[in-house]
């Protein structure tokens, strides 16, 4: 690992001395992988050492044996490199503008020294300090050339060019569960909770694929680009993340030839399908499963999994072993659940056979994309070489936090942000100002890069509460908060039923069935808006963004090579004047002919073309 060219790299190593059987397996977990199980790993083909090449910053980690037993207290590590360092290739560019990265574990003395095109608007420099040492950034149109004076050491910046390919990162995608979205002609083979009632972890609606076909106008009508499904395996569960069999479509969802329909549907109406792909594990009813426990260690599938102990049966339960739990399954699991059993990725037969399950649903199907559950316990080697193979699709990895293991080339095309969700809910709360909201977010960028225009960028999804509750209710806050997901750079996801106002709890109340005959209809006008002005303005899609530079408001701003945005909003009151078109907003009155008054929470949102 470290291949990254893009930010100074430490090496670290990892390493266990603690007695041990030959068999024994170490997960190592923490910030620096998401706390992956399976990521990291200390065994003995690698005499139980790791090395990790990291970023200046502060990650932890604890190692566990054999998954359940945690062997000691969390470790702390702080990074940070003799600087200042900077590298030209230390950068996020985006539609006529970079935003360059220098590294320092101390203050430096930083002088940017006009050349040739400089005008006061279009440079913008700053520095993020943390414990690790400081970020200095700054901003540059592309046709300015420039001197950087770093302690006394002068670097020249000339032009760039961004890639007319840019454009082509920034897509709109809704999600669907797809047992609760919506039910046509379906075959029921079990029984059905009714439509209206809050669901239970184990109730079942028959949401189906032909439901979804029957909606593509509704999706069309919403300018969706790309549909991501969550899994339609043949399972016994309703969310279907403990899989039976990986070539059959649940018969609750319909069929082969259901999927193909909806594929092809999907296809002619210009959106691209993204699968679900559950490689962590199984269930115990898959066949592989169900032929170690019946034959032991005599069957070949028995190295298919992970046993610790001849106890072959199934375990129908959870063992929370991060809480203490002595009791737990004789094999490894998803989190310690024993319906879930952990396939053994280090086993080369299981990743060929994960790889033809790619190799099946893109060559008879055409799918576009393929988003990992539990990408963060997934082995970067296994995913290279799936990515290497298929670089005609996309591929997201399911991650919870910014950890730079997922910034390596051959780690997915990007991940699901919850990094970004987070940033924007701590804004609009207040948690944090617009400068705290940018800092964090420059940070992001400067591990990430350009691989977070390809990143999934969302507020709610199938595992958390949805962003209504999460916000108490207030429509407005809601609405502010999709418009600046749907100004940021990146893959814009809408969770199914937030562009009507849908509530939704915890797992599983954020899974509840769409309100077909009952949804606030100004609401959803404002998302159709939103989605519209997102395909058709290219600066929603790229570029970067700032602080709003007009004296006493607060806001974001957006730049790039001929356009820009602007986003006013706040608790208060205030007065403002437009100088641009007003493309959406709530809870505003015009009180002249360029001059408008936002009301406490509401917004407004400016464009401006030919700056």
């Amino acid at each position: 690992m470290g291949n990254n060219e893009r930010v100074p790299l430490k090496r670290i190593r990892i390493s266990d001395d603690s007695p041990k059987d030959r068999n024994d397996l170490f997960y190592v977990e923490g910030s620096v992988n998401c706390n992956g199980e399976g990521s990291l790993t200390l065994a003995r083909e690698n005499k139980f050492n790791l090395d990790l090449y990291l970023p200046p910053g502060i990650y932890d980690y604890k190692i566990f044996r054999n998954q359940y037993q945690g062997i000691e207290k969390k470790k702390k590590i702080l990074i940070s490199k003799k600087g200042p360092i900077f590298n030209k290739n230390s950068k996020y560019e985006s539609s006529g503008y970079t935003i360059y990265f220098i590294y320092s574990n101390k203050p430096a003395n930083l002088v940017i020294v006009d050349i040739k095109g400089f005008k006061q608007n279009e440079l913008k420099s700053g520095r993020i300090i943390r414990k690790y040492g400081i970020i200095y950034y700054f901003i540059k149109r592309n046709d300015i050339i420039l001197s950087l004076n770093i302690n006394g050491k002068v670097i020249r910046i000339g032009e760039t060019n961004n890639s007319d390919e840019e454009s082509s990162y920034s897509k709109i995608i809704y999600q669907i569960f797809p047992d609760r979205f919506f039910r046509y002609n379906g075959k029921i083979t079990r029984k059905l909770s009714s439509w209206e009632s809050l669901p239970e972890p184990n109730s079942f609606y028959g949401g189906n694929l032909k439901g979804i076909i029957k909606k593509m106008n509704y999706l069309k009508e919403l300018n969706v680009e790309y549909l991501y499904l969550n899994p339609i395996f043949k399972s016994h569960s309703n969310h279907r993340y403990d899989v039976d069999n990986y070539f059959e479509v649940d018969p609750l969802l319909g069929n082969k030839d259901d999927f193909k329909n909806l594929v092809e549907e999907a296809h002619r109406n210009g959106i691209k399908i993204i699968m679900d792909m559950v490689f962590n594990h199984t269930s115990t009813f898959h066949h592989f499963f169900e032929d170690v426990l019946k034959c032991g260690r005599k069957s070949k599938y028995y190295n298919y999994y992970i046993f610790h102990r001849d106890e072959f049966k199934r375990f129908n339960g959870r063992c929370d072993f991060l809480k203490g739990d002595r009791i737990c399954p004789s094999y490894e699991t998803f989190m310690g659940y024993g319906m879930m059993p952990k396939l053994n990725l280090r086993n080369e037969e299981v990743t060929e056979y994960l790889k033809g399950i790619i190799k099946y649903w893109k060559g008879e199907f055409g799918i576009d994309g393929i988003r990992y559950d539990v990408a963060n316990s997934l082995p970067e080697p296994f995913i290279r070489e799936i990515m290497l193979n298929n670089r005609d699709i996309i591929h997201i990895g399911e991650v919870w936090c910014a950890s730079p293991l997922y910034a390596e080339k051959y780690y997915y095309d990007g991940i699901t942000n919850y990094f970004l969700r987070e940033l924007i809910i701590s804004l609009i709360s207040g948690k944090k100002s617009v400068k705290e909201f940018l800092h964090s977010y420059y940070e992001f960028l400067f591990i990430y890069g350009n691989k977070a225009d390809k990143s999934m960028n969302l507020l709610s999804s199938h595992d958390i509460e949805r962003i209504m509750n999460v916000l108490s209710g207030e429509r407005n806050k809601v609405l502010l908060a999709y418009t600046i997901l749907f100004m940021m750079n990146g893959y814009s996801l809408i969770y199914y039923g937030d562009e009507i106002g849908m509530e939704g709890g915890k797992d599983p109340d954020c899974r509840r069935t769409f309100k077909w005959d009952s949804y606030d209809k100004i609401f959803f006008n404002y998302f159709r808006k939103l989605t519209e002005l997102r395909k058709y303005y290219n600066i929603m899609k790229n570029g970067i963004t700032t602080e709003i530079d007009r004296a006493s408001l607060k806001g974001l701003s957006k730049i790039s090579k001929d356009e820009k945005l602007n986003l006013y909003f706040g608790s208060e009151s205030k007065i403002i004047k437009i100088e641009g078109k007003l493309l959406a907003g709530r809870n505003y009155v015009w009180v002249g002919r360029k001059t408008i008054e936002i009301r406490g929470n509401g917004f407004v949102l400016e464009y401006l073309s030919n700056i």
